[in-house]
């Protein structure tokens, strides 16, 4: 079973940690958000990135366009594989996401 970590806390990422939640195959281990949401199934909260108290097997990154440049750079530091789902990214984090190719899957 992989354990993932859901960034973000908006329609997007809510199915994707549901989805998570009733899969035989992933654990959701962590969602990360500023405010924790209502809706949030019986998962570990935590405000950022940092904050993690475990590293999962992959993070899925459904933010806005910081978030994601975040998210890049922090699965570099982490060597943790990143899928990302956000729309309307910058050069920025198009670089990012490039730096972050260099040591960790990025899809």
């Amino acid at each position: 079973m992989k354990n993932v970590a859901v960034f973000g806390a908006g329609r997007m990422a809510r199915e994707v940690a549901f989805a998570a939640t009733d899969s035989d195959e992933l654990e959701l281990a962590a969602l990360i958000s500023r405010q924790c949401p209502d809706w949030l199934p019986d998962t570990q909260h935590f405000q950022s990135l940092a904050a993690l108290t475990a590293l999962p097997d992959l993070l899925i990154d459904f933010t806005l366009s910081g978030g994601t440049y975040d998210a890049a750079h922090w699965c570099r530091a982490s060597l943790v594989p990143l899928v990302s789902g956000t729309t309307g990214l910058s050069d920025r984090d198009r670089a990012a996401f490039m730096e972050a190719s260099e040591l960790v899957p990025v899809k």
